[in-house]
């Protein structure tokens, strides 16, 4: 081969080298920006819409990345930033980032993309740290009435009602004077006199004095009488109508007992029924039922407890205890003691009167302490059984008795406290045991003389021991050489009961038998005459315990000086 084929050789490998070697910078280039992932752009501005959703565009397709719920948006204060509630989604090649909450007009807001919050189909991350800044659009708009109770044009409207109006967004009252531009009047165009009251994004109009039944009124509010906090006003006026109910007071159809009626029971119910459903009003506290009786020559009035409920037309009078036979008494609605379901009031007071008849009726049990079948009751608990009237010893009395589950009677003091029978245990109860209450037939009597004629049988069980022993006193007998230590409780051995200790002054261990009686536990020496000396004894934790296993729980050391 001749020296110009070989240069026109190399000519031709330099080429091919030169054009594999551009070849691969381009395909290089290619790879390394399609992995590239950017935004290019978004919807943010300096006049962003406060109820916008922001639209941050990449360039190409995106997924959620491991630190997507790191993406947020900041409102920029002075000195601060409030993070901004947020929902997102992805849609192609589009983040969409809606705030949940209306953004506030007139803000420099910020939102921030961290690295790593976004990446594309094929896994690239978006590595950079963005932050896109923008503020909100000025208030422009005014306000709008959203809602107002009554509603426009309602009837039967309640006289003691308040007008309220919901508006789009918070306001306030342009000035003083504007509260003059807020008026109620009534159908002959006379103003009524209100109160105005502003809160947030509400306006109460409330009638000074309660309206008249059966009368139209109108609410006016000038445009231009309030505005939002950016100054926007209110642009057009307001006009709603409304009609308060007919004054129809609700009346009295029926009582029992019917006024006048004799030969009522002693525990009889009032019920006072009205022609329409009723509430309590202003003077439900002044519904009385009073009796009366002579002191000093003189008839006087004595008020009788009582309890009122309503129910539905109903007023329901309940004597707290049954009532006295052959006696008078009067009860008394007031006008304004209760009102119908529109606010009209009853008118006019009423008295009513009726006369019992002997009273025939036995005393009912009203409650018992502790209830029946009761668990876990103190030891030092007494039994208190209540009765619906006052209560007095019949012919039984003396057989009421307490008694445990296995027959035996337990000591105790029964008194009766008006219509209360109280039985007092002489002494605490035992432990986790169950007791019975017997009230026989005729052992109860009211003043009447009526017998409880039922007899009652009541349980409860009472709590679980965990009072641990502990040493009450200690005593020395030097003549017989016992020392006697009394505990709380009826005590027995237990696990530590053989480090228990007697020494002398010289800190000799004395050698004891000992014996334990119920409570106490007495330990005579051997082989020491205690009488010239002084003794120290030490009582270990969990030497002994009670009968349920309770142990002494702390250590007990004392010295006894001998004379």
């Amino acid at each position: 081969m001749n020296k110009k084929n070989n240069k026109l050789l190399n000519i031709s490998y330099f080429v091919i080298l030169l054009i594999f070697s551009f070849t691969f910078l381009v395909y290089a280039n290619t790879t390394n920006q399609s992995a590239n992932l950017k935004v290019s752009s978004s919807n943010l501005s300096s006049n962003f819409s406060v109820d916008g959703a922001i639209q941050i565009y990449f360039n190409k397709d995106i997924q959620e990345g491991e630190k997507y719920n790191d993406i947020e948006l900041d409102l920029n204060l002075a000195d601060s930033k409030t993070k901004i509630e947020i929902s997102k989604k992805i849609s192609g090649k589009i983040l969409i980032v809606q705030p949940i909450n209306k953004l506030e007009y007139e803000k420099q807001y910020s939102l921030i993309l961290p690295s790593g919050s976004i990446k594309d189909k094929d896994g690239n991350i978006f590595s950079d740290d963005v932050v896109l800044n923008f503020a909100t659009q000025k208030d422009n708009i005014s306000p709008v009435i959203k809602g107002i109770s009554p509603a426009n044009n309602s009837t039967n409207v309640n006289v003691y009602t308040n007008i309220i109006m919901t508006f789009s967004e918070p306001i306030l009252i342009t000035d003083s004077s504007k509260f003059d531009d807020i008026i109620l009047k009534n159908s002959s165009g006379d103003d009524v006199a209100i109160n105005i009251d502003v809160n947030n994004d509400t306006i109460v109009i409330k009638p000074t004095n309660p309206l008249k039944y059966n009368t139209s009124y109108t609410i006016f509010i000038k445009s231009g009488a309030i505005k939002d906090k950016n100054g926007n006003v209110l642009k057009t006026s307001i006009t709603s109508k409304f009609t308060t109910t007919e004054h129809t007071p609700p009346k009295i159809v029926n009582t029992t007992p019917k006024d006048g009626e004799k030969g009522i029971q002693t525990n009889a119910v009032i019920k006072v029924i009205f022609d329409e459903n009723i509430r309590k009003s202003s003077r439900y506290d002044a519904i009385t039922l009073k009796t009366t009786k002579v002191s000093g020559g003189k008839y006087i009035d004595i008020n009788v407890p009582i309890d009122k409920t309503i129910s539905g037309n109903t007023l329901i009078i309940k004597p707290l205890n049954d009532l006295s036979q052959y006696s008078k008494y009067y009860y008394t609605i007031p006008a304004g003691a209760v009102e119908d379901l529109n606010g009209n009031t009853y008118e006019g007071t009423r008295n009513y009167k009726f006369t019992t008849t002997k009273d025939n009726i036995s005393p009912v049990l009203k409650s018992i302490l502790p209830v029946n079948a009761a668990k876990n009751v103190s030891v030092t608990s007494n039994i208190t059984i209540s009765y619906n009237e006052n209560i007095y010893k019949s012919s039984r009395f003396s057989d009421i008795v307490l008694k445990t589950s296995n027959n035996k009677v337990v000591s105790t003091k029964i008194q009766i406290i008006n219509n209360s029978l109280v039985i007092v245990p002489v002494n605490k109860l035992d432990y986790n045991t169950t007791y019975f209450i017997i009230i026989p037939s005729k052992a109860l009597k009211d003043a009447a003389n009526n017998q409880v004629i039922t007899s009652y049988k009541y349980s409860f069980t009472t709590e679980k021991d965990t009072e641990k022993p502990f040493v009450k006193s200690v005593t020395i007998d030097k003549y017989n050489n016992i020392l006697s230590i009394v505990f709380n409780e009826n005590i027995v051995k237990s696990t530590n009961f053989n480090k228990l200790l007697l020494k002398d002054s010289t800190g000799n261990i004395i050698k004891f038998e000992y014996k334990i009686s119920g409570d106490i536990l007495n330990l005579k020496f051997i082989e020491k005459n205690i009488s010239q000396d002084n003794i120290s004894v030490f009582i270990p934790s969990s030497s002994v315990k009670d009968s349920v296993g309770n142990e002494i729980e702390k250590d007990f050391n004392a010295m006894f000086f001998i004379n």
